[in-house]
């Protein structure tokens, strides 16, 4: 047995540090990338233990057992740092850098299970969910490593601490010394092909200034650095790698001797990024940049134009005309290629500097720069007018489309780029008001009437919950008798709280885009039915008096209308034949297909039906005749000039003479003089009604009219 000289013990420790090397060696010339994570991490000769917000070890590595003697059941019973840090100073010590997830590695002397001292070195790191990673170490042994490292000239030691795929010891100009045999996999390179040669050599040139001047020469001043370069391939592709660099000091002079690199391949990371980042910015149809990015653009054209008023741009939104026809007609697939398409023809009337945007839909963004003046902004809408109106060919079929533009000229008042948007927006619907292809420049008035048409949705809603609608009844009178009163029109009204009216012209056609009007329609109709049986009871010899009550577009499209319908008579019991709807004319045409079958069901009923402002749409002799129409109203706009012009008073007698000829009933409305009344009686107009006999009035008037015409 050997004397334990400082010789032999010397000589022991250095044969089985070499022997803890060899297994070193060989264990790290494993390919990592055949170990699953958990073998890898259940390997490595680090102890892992993670400890949760509560201050309670919820895992451990087997490293951390091999070293302590203890696995993760037998720690739950009982203090583990009370034990294994019996000084309280110590142990407090220990749980302050836990909870304050100190970073710096700091040593401890540990009691493991069989009673033994060791000592330790830890650090820490904090999870997003609150959980905190212990990461520690062996102390003895790693410098019994590194000393065999130093004395076989080992390069092992690099890779011993790191679990990257890639580990690699380099020269301080950068040439390769070691690489790890993961380059084959993650490269195609045997290690051989890459030793001795430039790291700049495989890295993508757009790189290597970057790489030098930001991370390398700091390397050498001894900052540890992590950043993400694009790496050759044997194949000739590139891939990311994301690489930690830092340097190796020499033991003695403590100078920079060797630069060490770990890297990770993040292809598939940076792809998804940048996948990620193009689609936020773009339209996944057209590729074209999206309302993100064009208010991004904006923004920018904004600070600019603070900076320097001269920097002149305008702002055009262009919305496809009737668009959704084309869609329910063709598909939404033929659709689709019509918007690449239209996206593409405006492309090729892209200058050099303007910005084009998808905005989603049929809507696009064009962003003028550099614009003199406001001439040139128009002749671009008018070029874009002109260029969508041509013909588009998709799939052997020939379409046609137009569209609607709405501009602004960018100036200094302009503070927010949604805004300005919001503004070039309005002026788009306002160009759809005014008529297919065409453009207008937004004005204040444009968001003035815009912030009404919203106040006054508002209050049409309350409105409707707080019950400040009425129904008025204006009396529609026999022409050969005028004091016979052959029923009444029922007419919507609406007065607010304060007492004053809002014009139905005003609040009827904001009902129908809302959809209001079909509860508002149902409310109406039920309403007049119930009036009109009380006068019936009321004064039973008006068993032909009817009441005429309007039906929009909305209400004609809605699937359970007859239901409705034959519910609200059933309930009032209101016969059909004292009731009367009145249809526009221009609603009735576009609604032809499917408002025929609907208007034999109600003529089924014995439900009169009138075509209302008659002489004002298409005034299609073969439409009057299809649809089997009672009565023909013709409109005001005939009746004041009928004793002034006399075009339009033949006009008023073919009317009334084509209508009697096809079985119809004429009812002049907006009558309003006695020159209107005698020549319409001189006519034979069968019906009239209009300020000159009665103004629309309450239910109360309404009955009191009928007892004095008794």
């Amino acid at each position: 047995m050997n004397d334990p000289t400082p010789e032999n013990t010397f000589k022991q420790n250095l044969e089985e540090k070499i022997v803890f090397s060899e297994y070193i060696d060989q264990f790290l010339k494993q390919k990592l990338d055949c170990l699953t994570l958990e073998i890898l991490v259940n390997n490595i000769p680090i102890m892992l233990v993670m400890i949760s917000p509560e201050g309670e070890i919820v895992w451990i590595n087997r490293t951390f057992e091999n070293f302590l003697g203890w696995n993760l059941v037998e720690i739950k019973q009982f203090d583990i740092f009370a034990y294994c840090y019996p000084d309280p100073s110590i142990r407090q010590e220990v749980l302050d850098s836990i909870n304050n997830c100190d970073s710096t590695w700091r040593i401890f002397k540990t009691r493991i299970k069989d009673g033994r001292f060791i000592d330790t070195s830890w650090n820490n790191l904090k999870l997003d969910n609150g959980y905190r990673i212990a990461i520690g170490q062996d102390i003895s042994q790693q410098i019994a490593i590194e000393r065999a490292l130093q004395q076989s000239e080992s390069l092992y030691l690099l890779i011993a601490n790191n679990i990257r795929d890639l580990v690699c010891l380099h020269e301080l100009n950068g040439d390769y010394i070691y690489v790890s045999p993961s380059s084959m996999d993650l490269l195609g390179y045997e290690p051989e092909e890459m030793i001795g040669k430039s790291p700049y050599f495989f890295i993508h040139p757009d790189d290597c200034a970057e790489i030098y001047q930001l991370y390398h020469e700091p390397a050498l001043q001894g900052q540890v650095n992590t950043f993400i370069l694009r790496f050759r391939t044997k194949s000739g592709n590139y891939i990311w790698l994301e690489t930690v660099l830092q340097v190796i000091l020499d033991e003695s002079s403590q100078q920079p001797d060797k630069l060490q690199t770990s890297c990770r391949d993040v292809t598939s990371r940076i792809v998804a990024q940048e996948e990620f980042r193009y689609n936020a910015l773009h339209n996944s149809l057209s590729k074209l940049p999206n309302r993100v990015f064009l208010l991004k653009e904006l923004q920018i054209a904004l600070s600019t134009l603070k900076q320097d008023p001269n920097h002149c741009f305008a702002l055009l939104v262009m919305d496809l005309d009737s668009f959704k026809l084309i869609n329910d007609s063709v598909g939404y697939n033929l659709g689709d290629r019509m918007l690449i398409a239209v996206a593409q023809r405006l492309k090729s009337l892209l200058d050099p500097g303007d910005f084009l945007a998808h905005l989603g839909g049929d809507e696009f963004a064009l962003l003028l720069f550099d614009i003199e003046t406001q001439a040139k902004v128009l002749n671009k809408a008018q070029e874009i007018l002109r260029q969508l109106s041509s013909p588009f060919a998709i799939d052997e079929r020939i379409l046609f489309t137009s569209a609607s533009i709405g501009i602004v000229i960018g100036n200094a008042q302009y503070q927010d780029q949604t805004i300005l948007l919001r503004d070039a927006e309005i002026a788009t619907s306002r160009a759809k008001l005014t008529g297919k292809g065409s453009y207008q420049i937004y004005d204040q008035k444009m968001y003035d009437q815009v912030t009404r048409r919203l106040k006054l949705e508002t209050e049409l809603r309350l409105a409707m919950q707080k019950e400040e609608f009425e129904i008025y009844y204006q009396p529609i009178f026999c022409l050969s008798n005028p004091n016979q009163i052959a029923g009444f029109e029922a007419l919507l009204r609406w007065r607010l709280p304060d007492g004053i009216r809002v014009s139905p012209a005003e609040f009827i056609p904001v009902t129908e885009d809302t959809g209001m009007i079909i509860t508002l329609g149902q409310w109406v109709l039920r309403q007049s039915c119930l009036q009109l049986r009380r006068w019936q009871i009321q004064y039973p010899y008006l068993e032909k008096l009817y009441v005429s009550v309007n039906l929009s577009g909305r209400q004609l499209r809605e699937q359970n209308l007859i239901d409705q319908i034959d519910r609200i008579l059933l309930d009032t019991d209101c016969s059909g034949i004292n009731l009367k709807l009145e249809i526009t004319e221009t609603v009735l045409i576009e609604n032809a297909d499917f408002v025929a079958p609907l208007l034999k069901q109600l003529k089924d009923r014995q439900i009169q039906l009138s075509l209302d402002d008659f002489g004002t749409g298409y005034s299609s002799l073969s439409y009057l005749n299809r649809f089997s129409v009672d009565t023909l109203k013709l409109d005001r706009s005939f009746i004041e000039k009928i004793g002034q012009e006399e075009r339009n008073f033949k006009i008023v007698q073919s009317i009334i003479s084509l209508a009697h000829k096809l079985g119809m009933q004429i009812i002049a409305e907006g009558v309003e003089t006695e020159q209107q009344y005698i020549y319409l009686k001189a006519l034979e107009c069968d019906h009239v009604q209009g300020y000159y006999f009665a103004k629309p009035l309450t239910q109360q008037e309404a009955t009191e009219l009928l007892m004095k015409s008794c």
